[in-house]
This record gives C-alpha cells, structure tokens and sequence, in this order.
C-alpha cells in the first residue's frame, strides 16, 4: 500500500510539473502576468492553479493580481517593466530618472513613475513602486526602452518634478537638490523643455522652471 500511494503520489506531481511546463510555454510572451493574461489564452484556465505554483515556488507573487515565473533574472529592465504593468498606464520619471542622468546624486531605490490613475505605492519582494498622478493631456514626454516599457525623457522627469513639488520656488530649495549643473546642461535640450513646458498651463510652473535654468545656466 505504501508503494501504491508513494507512486500515486509520484504521478500526480509529474501531472502538475507537465501542466505547470505547459502553461509556461503558452505564457512565454507574458513572463509576468495577470489571471487576465491566462484566461486570454485559456478562457477555462483554473485560477486555484495560480495559488499552487506559487506555493510551489514555480511562481512569485508580485503586487495583487500579478505573478512572475520564479527564476525570472530581475534588473533593472526587469523592474521597468514590472512598474509599467502593475499600474498601468504609466512611465518611469521623476526621481529615477534623475538619479539615473546623473542629475542628482542621490540613489533611488524605489520606482517613480508618473499615472493618469490615482496616487498610489506598491511595496513587492522586488523594490517599491511609487505612482504620482497627472491630468492625462500631462501624459507625454517618454520613449519607449526594452520590452516597449515607458521612460521619460530627463525633460520630462525635471518638468514632472517641479510640478509636483510645488515647494519649489526659489534658489535655496533648486540647491537641496544638490542637482549636478555641469550634467544638467550636457544632458538636457533646452528646446526640447521649452516646448514640453508650453503644455502646462501653469504660469506659476513656468516661473518656476525658468528660474530654474537661470540658476543652473548662471550659478
């Protein structure tokens, strides 16, 4: 009877490590994904298989609704990625960005992103995704990087900062910053935040961002 039950048992786990392989190849262009994403494929797909996987460390939860296959490499790319998705739409700026020009020295360990959704932090296993919103006719100013995963340019993610900190004003506070001037010139287009400030509507913002390259031009 032992014997029996041991290679029952033998077979039921080679049933669920073959559905689990299975699923795997079908979710192949997904790699992190939703129960969405499975009935996509599988519209009959048993989401109690979700919670097996993961208790088998076949799979990771991330936030609420999202999983990632376990031995996914995770980079930053991978992190991108994982912030675009989650909390969709959104892209990658404010102090990510600026810690990754070299625009300010200090290392971010959470992701900012900026959303037309309400504000919100997810905290994962990974990293701490934080979410700021904006009107919709403010989501603009980003490229596409690997997997098509939304980066804001470091106009952008200036211009998103500033607006958003609104405390902001004046040449003490540019200075908190401890924002590298010498990187700021090299790397940011002048034309290009110009015409990215005239969507805002804001005169107060618009102040705000010229005395701000006044002081980073002149300082």
């Amino acid at each position: 009877m032992l014997y029996l039950t041991s290679y029952r048992n033998t077979i039921k786990l080679n049933d669920s490590v073959m559905k689990f392989n299975d699923f795997r190849n079908r979710m192949a262009p997904f790699t992190l994904f939703s129960l969405r994403d499975t009935r996509i494929l599988d519209p009959g797909f048993d989401r109690r298989r979700l919670y097996e996987w993961s208790a088998k460390g076949y799979l990771k939860l991330i936030a609420k609704g999202w999983y990632l296959f376990a031995d996914t490499s995770i980079d930053e790319n991978t992190l991108d990625w994982i912030a675009n998705r989650i909390y969709a739409p959104s892209y990658i700026s404010l102090e990510t960005i600026m810690s990754r020009t070299s625009l300010i020295p200090d290392t971010v360990h959470a992701i900012t992103s900026i959303t037309t959704r309400k504000t919100r932090t997810i905290q994962t296993v990974f990293s701490k995704f934080i979410y700021r919103t904006v009107s919709p006719r403010l989501f603009f100013g980003y490229t596409l990087g690997p997997h098509e995963v939304k980066i804001a340019l470091p106009e952008k993610a200036i211009l998103d900062y500033l607006y958003l900190h609104t405390d902001i004003r004046t040449r003490e506070d540019f200075e908190s910053l401890r924002v590298d001037r010498q990187a700021l010139v090299g790397r940011i287009n002048r034309r290009r935040f110009d015409k990215f400030l005239k969507h805002y509507t804001n005169k107060a913002l618009q102040r705000r961002a010229e005395l701000f390259f006044t002081w980073v031009c002149h300082a």
